[in-house]
Protein backbone atom coordinates (compact mmCIF):
# COMPACT_ATOMS: atom_id res chain seq x y z
CA UNK A 1 0.00 0.00 0.00
CA UNK A 2 1.14 3.33 -1.08
CA UNK A 3 1.54 6.11 1.36
CA UNK A 4 1.85 8.89 -1.46
CA UNK A 5 -1.43 10.95 -2.28
CA UNK A 6 -2.94 9.98 -6.09
CA UNK A 7 -1.94 12.72 -8.43
CA UNK A 8 -6.07 13.44 -8.91
CA UNK A 9 -9.52 13.10 -7.03
CA UNK A 10 -12.88 13.23 -7.69
CA UNK A 11 -15.36 15.74 -5.72
CA UNK A 12 -17.08 14.10 -3.34
CA UNK A 13 -19.54 16.38 -3.61
CA UNK A 14 -20.11 16.74 -7.37
CA UNK A 15 -17.69 14.15 -8.73
CA UNK A 16 -15.85 16.97 -10.96
CA UNK A 17 -12.40 16.91 -11.24
CA UNK A 18 -10.20 17.93 -8.31
CA UNK A 19 -7.06 20.44 -8.60
CA UNK A 20 -3.87 20.34 -6.20
CA UNK A 21 -3.10 23.57 -4.50
CA UNK A 22 -1.73 24.80 -1.45
CA UNK A 23 -2.28 27.75 0.75
CA UNK A 24 -0.11 30.55 0.79
CA UNK A 25 -0.46 33.38 3.38
CA UNK A 26 0.20 37.09 2.81
CA UNK A 27 0.99 38.76 5.97
CA UNK A 28 1.93 42.13 3.87
CA UNK A 29 2.53 43.76 0.65
CA UNK A 30 5.71 42.21 0.65
CA UNK A 31 5.30 38.82 -0.58
CA UNK A 32 8.77 37.15 0.72
CA UNK A 33 7.32 35.18 3.69
CA UNK A 34 4.92 32.20 3.54
CA UNK A 35 3.79 29.83 5.94
CA UNK A 36 2.30 26.39 5.59
CA UNK A 37 -0.64 24.83 7.42
CA UNK A 38 -0.29 21.74 8.96
CA UNK A 39 -2.68 19.41 11.54
CA UNK A 40 -1.58 18.67 15.08
CA UNK A 41 -3.05 15.74 17.10
CA UNK A 42 -4.08 17.78 20.54
CA UNK A 43 -6.61 20.37 22.28
CA UNK A 44 -5.30 24.45 21.21
CA UNK A 45 -6.03 25.29 24.14
CA UNK A 46 -2.74 23.46 24.90
CA UNK A 47 -0.56 25.36 22.25
CA UNK A 48 2.24 25.72 24.20
CA UNK A 49 3.02 22.26 24.45
CA UNK A 50 3.08 21.68 20.70
CA UNK A 51 5.93 25.43 20.23
CA UNK A 52 9.42 25.81 21.90
CA UNK A 53 12.77 23.75 20.96
CA UNK A 54 11.64 20.69 22.65
CA UNK A 55 8.33 20.49 20.59
CA UNK A 56 7.98 17.01 19.42
CA UNK A 57 4.61 16.52 18.72
CA UNK A 58 4.07 15.03 14.72
CA UNK A 59 3.26 17.44 12.18
CA UNK A 60 1.02 16.80 9.59
CA UNK A 61 1.28 19.01 6.22
CA UNK A 62 -2.06 19.57 4.54
CA UNK A 63 -2.82 19.60 0.58
CA UNK A 64 -5.58 21.21 -0.02
CA UNK A 65 -7.74 20.17 -3.25
CA UNK A 66 -10.13 22.57 -5.09
CA UNK A 67 -12.91 20.96 -7.27
CA UNK A 68 -13.13 22.76 -10.21
CA UNK A 69 -16.65 22.19 -10.73
CA UNK A 70 -18.49 23.57 -7.72
CA UNK A 71 -15.69 25.09 -5.62
CA UNK A 72 -15.52 22.73 -2.91
CA UNK A 73 -12.45 22.73 -1.30
CA UNK A 74 -11.18 19.25 0.36
CA UNK A 75 -7.98 18.86 3.01
CA UNK A 76 -5.71 16.03 2.89
CA UNK A 77 -3.06 15.18 5.61
CA UNK A 78 0.21 14.50 3.85
CA UNK A 79 2.89 11.77 6.00
CA UNK A 80 3.91 13.25 8.77
CA UNK A 81 7.09 15.51 9.25
CA UNK A 82 9.57 16.18 11.88
CA UNK A 83 8.46 19.40 13.90
CA UNK A 84 9.23 22.65 12.54
CA UNK A 85 9.18 25.91 14.36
Amino acid sequence: MSLLMPDSKTCSKCGGEMKKGFYYVRNNKNAIFYNFVVWVEGEKDKITSFMGTQASAPQYPLTPWKCSNCGLIEQYADPVEKWRH
